[in-house]
């Protein structure tokens, strides 16, 4: 520990630059987490969160995504 200190001391263009690394990872990585936290794993800001519809694209086998457009039917479903 001692002679990496020393090192540092000697080398402040070393020092600062490692220093300004940390900081810019910590600070990224903190934005991050935080994004993903409130997108991903943060309940709804609704009173009933349960009573959710997801609307889905249902399209019959062998299509492929050439009729992305226009779907053939609708499926609603209630979460929960």
């Amino acid at each position: 520990m001692r002679h990496g200190i020393r090192m540092l001391r000697r080398n402040p263009g070393l020092t600062a630059t490692a220093v300004l690394t940390l900081a810019l990872g910590i600070r990224a990585n903190t934005a991050i987490f935080s994004a993903v936290d409130t997108a991903l794993c943060r309940h709804l800001p609704y009173r009933d969160p349960g009573q959710t519809v997801d609307i889905v694209e249902i399209q019959p086998p062998g299509t492929g995504d050439s009729h992305r457009g226009t779907p053939d039917r609708v499926g609603a479903s209630v979460s929960g």
